[in-house]
């Protein structure tokens, strides 16, 4: 009974909703030239709090999922680069979300919203070498953030990270409790790691050799297997008809263009969102009397009733 007790005095006192969302993600980074890759599953779900009619808190947890293919590039020097991945992101989201009509007279909202959140990724081949099979391509460092020179150390890079996001949507009410919403949400980043790419050129394979040589010397047989792991994904050039062009010239991959470290990443989603709102849904007794957060219930729209 006091467990009722609470859920019931915490659902009728305050101006809480919870949302599910369902759609798809996508990014802007190195490795998607010229295309837009196909949209990949994200789902989310979260809840906002009424600060007044107009403006709520918001928090949300989403699933993104997206993924970039040279393959699709129309630019043949892109798809001779041969590079792809496919990144797996948890986000944690904090916003703002104001509406720029009021819900009193009117039933579709146009709305915007603003935050932050932190998130978490690790990027992996979506095209995995057939010999080697799938890896986690951070752990490997595929710029040669591991080799024992430490000379690409500052390229290592964190999976944990925070970002910069807005958007924008359309809610339709069909109810004071029920609604659903279509809105797209647009992320900056601080890192331009989301695909792995991001370094101007290749390492060389002398200076893979040099590492693999150095890593087997000092014992460390993990860190040498890795180093051969990412100098296999670091370098996935093909010929014009799609034959592998081995690394094999100790100056190979000098000018050759990976990504570019002077673009940040982007990724984006469009979701539909449905909201409930816990108030009055459950819980109240009164359901047409003038008990919504604003003072009204379900008679403020006449038109939804009859």
């Amino acid at each position: 009974m006091v467990a009722l007790s609470f859920i019931y005095s915490f659902a009728s006192s305050q101006n809480l909703s919870i949302n599910l969302g369902l759609g798809g993600s996508n990014l802007l980074t190195d490795l998607n030239a010229g295309y837009i890759p196909p949209y990949r599953t994200d789902f989310s779900f979260g809840a906002t709090y009424d600060i007044n009619n107009r403006l709520r808190g918001r928090a949300n947890i989403s699933f993104p999922s997206v993924a970039a293919d040279d393959a699709n590039s129309p630019y043949m020097g892109v798809k001779d680069r041969n590079l792809n991945v496919k990144t797996n992101i948890q986000e944690l989201a904090l916003l703002f979300e104001a509406d720029l009509l009021d819900n009193e007279n009117y039933s579709v909202i146009p709305y915007g919203f603003i935050g932050g959140a932190v998130y978490h990724f690790v990027p992996h081949p979506l095209r995995p070498i057939d010999s080697l099979g799938d890896v986690d391509l951070h752990s490997i460092g595929t710029e040669g953030q591991f080799l024992p020179s430490g000379k690409y150390a500052d390229r290592q890079y964190k999976l944990t990270q925070l970002n910069f996001q807005f958007g924008t949507g359309v809610r339709v009410e069909f109810s004071p409790n029920i609604s659903l919403a279509f809105e797209a949400t647009f992320r900056k980043l601080f890192t331009d790691y989301l695909d792995d790419a991001s370094a101007n050129s290749y390492i060389p394979k002398s200076e893979w050799e040099d590492g693999i040589n150095t890593a087997n010397a000092e014992g460390n047989t993990d860190l040498a297997q890795r180093l051969k792991l990412a100098e296999a994904y670091s370098w996935r050039y093909i010929d014009a008809k799609g034959n592998p062009i081995p690394l094999t010239s100790k100056k190979l991959g000098i000018g050759f263009k990976r990504g570019n470290p002077n673009n940040k990443d982007v990724f984006f989603s469009f979701q539909l969102r449905l909201n409930i709102r816990l108030q009055n849904l459950f819980f109240s007794d009164d359901l047409y009397t003038p008990t919504h957060r604003s003072g009204r219930g379900q008679l403020r729209n006449p038109g939804r009733v009859f």
